[in-house]
């Protein structure tokens, strides 16, 4: 057994609440939560007024590098994130050049985020038309997932499946006990609306219509229903689909859960801080406004970083491990 660490603060941010206490870490696993007072010798103390709370994990977020980083690279992905809180993200297929679809676009990501890295990082890979061949070997090189659009996602180097190119994309990641997250909308639908105009959010609302995405995750269900598969809403406006969900999936609800590799060293309290282990995160949060990590920070500062090794892979994921994790935020 390794050396026990500590850190303590007034402001710990714990399943029961807010309170004072020390946090015990061994091997990079926290240990136990013991009194404010009952700290070891070479205890690291927060500042007053600091607050000390499990790592973040933001699993929908669009590092472009390769290929526009411009748009967002991983060294200002993981310094943006590591200022808020997030210890791990996760990034999606796009919009990089290439898109992760290909396991050698996959090792083109990780040598791009190689030495780069505040935060640990896992990745997505990408469903398209043409790709299913490649959709096996992916999981194999431990992506966390795969992402699909139903109609353009804004970029030519990731088109939208079509319908019997969705059905053989589920069919072969249910082979395999994979996850899908797609950008319900359905194609036909949106294309029937009037488009965006004027500068009221109205406008842009009435451009969307909550039927696009009740009829694009009907056709998901029907989907789940027949191969077994797990799916889930990259992001979800209306409620009526949230609560269509539910009604259609009583028999074969799919766990929405997938392995993500993290070696956080400590500030989380789950099995995400077991170095060399899969770490079972929730599934992506089902909001019209995720962004990249990148843009969440607003000027809150890492109060302490542990220094880490160099990036490294583990056999199963495809994720990166960060040089320096942050845990605590100021107040």
């Amino acid at each position: 057994m390794g050396d026990v660490a500590a850190i303590r603060a007034r402001r710990v941010i714990t399943p029961g609440g807010e309170r004072p206490a020390t946090v015990l870490i061994r091997d990079g696993l926290i240990v136990s939560l013991t009194d404010h007072q009952a700290a070891p010798a070479g205890t690291v103390t927060l500042a007053e007024g600091d607050v000390l709370l499990p790592g973040l994990v933001d699993s929908h977020v669009h590092v472009n590098e390769p290929g526009r980083t411009e748009w967002e690279g991983f060294a200002t992905a993981t310094a943006a994130a590591a200022a808020g809180g997030v210890t791990t993200i996760v990034d999606m297929p796009l919009n990089s050049i290439p898109a992760t679809v290909t396991v050698a676009a996959l090792a083109g990501k990780q040598a791009a985020a190689a030495g780069q890295l505040a935060v640990d990082v896992a990745f997505w890979g990408g469903a398209i038309p043409g790709n299913v061949a490649d959709l096996r070997p992916l999981h194999d090189a431990g992506v966390a997932g795969f992402k699909c659009f139903l109609l353009p996602s804004g970029v030519a180097e990731f088109p939208p499946l079509g319908p019997a190119e969705l059905a053989a994309a589920m069919t072969e990641i249910a082979s395999f006990g994979g996850l899908l997250i797609a950008h319900a909308e359905d194609p036909a639908v949106i294309a029937a609306a009037p488009p965006a105009q004027g500068r009221r959010y109205a406008g842009f609302l009435a451009s969307r219509p909550p039927e696009a995405e009740v009829r694009a995750i009907a056709g998901l269900l029907a989907g789940t229903r027949r191969t077994g598969g797990r799916w889930y809403p990259a992001r979800c406006g209306p409620a009526r689909p949230v609560c269509a969900a539910p009604a259609q999936t009583t028999t074969r609800s799919p766990r929405c859960h997938s392995p993500v590799w993290s070696r956080t060293a400590w500030g989380a309290t789950s099995a995400a801080s077991r170095p060399g282990r899969q770490a079972y995160l929730p599934p992506p949060p089902a909001s019209r406004y995720s962004r990249s990590a990148g843009s969440t920070s607003r000027g809150s500062t890492a109060a302490s970083r542990r220094q880490r090794s160099a990036p490294a892979k583990s056999p199963r994921s495809a994720g990166l491990t960060s040089r320096a994790v942050a845990a605590s935020i100021s107040s």
